[in-house]
């Protein structure tokens, strides 16, 4: 199982804080093998990122400004990302996958993009921040 870094603050700004045990379930649920370290930044456009550091190892950035429900919805959608990426043979092939994927059928028909969301809409039974 993949070890799990969440931020060094129990609540970003919002006020929103996350399970620690959600989230390590929802990565043995969604069968990641990598090292993830979940940060909260001011610096997004979105609600959060996926990104692959040296090594393999996975960051998580959130919006420190977004609430416990959107939070932990986010998080499930990011997560989703992560475990796709370690379905391709390296991150590299998979950024290329969803490149095309974007060109060809834009962001919201982006079937990457489709999975992620249907994995923060179908997974509430696991809530991930309050």
């Amino acid at each position: 199982m993949a070890n799990v870094l969440l931020p060094n603050s129990d609540r970003n700004q919002a006020g929103g804080r996350l399970d620690a045990g959600a989230v390590l379930e929802a990565v043995d649920f969604l069968g990641i093998k990598a090292d993830i370290e979940i940060v909260y930044t001011a610096q997004l456009r979105t609600n959060g990122k996926h990104l692959i550091a040296k090594g393999g190892k996975h960051v998580i950035r959130l919006s420190t400004y977004i609430k416990g429900d959107q939070l932990g919805r986010t998080l499930w959608h990011e997560l989703a990302h992560a475990a796709q990426s370690e379905r391709f043979d390296n991150f590299l092939r998979w950024h290329i996958a969803y490149s095309r994927e974007s060109n060809c059928r834009g962001y919201l028909g982006n079937k990457f993009e489709v999975e992620a969301r249907e994995a923060s809409d179908f997974n509430n039974d696991i809530r991930l921040a309050a």
